[in-house]
């Protein structure tokens, strides 16, 4: 967990005791967790838009009039325009 030895963390967990007292600690222990489970909330939210924008991009790019039969473009694969999605641009 976060690259600590058990022993690192009695360490700390001795250190906030000592800090932050005995009275106080299960007070600052559950907002902490309320804190990383709201922050896990909060990424798993913007993975989603993150998931659906990319999907939606991928969909325009399969229904663009240059993949349809007849255009003088070449049509965008799915592979090739998640590729383009995901490369970093030359400028």
């Amino acid at each position: 967990m976060f690259g600590l030895s058990i022993s690192h963390m009695i360490l700390l967990a001795a250190l906030a005791l000592i800090v932050i007292g005995p009275k106080q600690l299960p007070e600052v222990a559950r907002a902490l967790a309320r804190f990383i489970n709201e922050l896990k909330r909060m990424t798993s939210d913007v993975s989603k838009t993150i998931v659906d924008a990319r999907h939606t991009t991928n969909e325009s790019l399969r229904n663009h009039p240059s993949s349809q039969p007849g255009s003088t473009h070449s049509p965008v694969s799915e592979d090739e325009a998640a590729k383009k999605i995901d490369s970093p641009k030359n400028d």
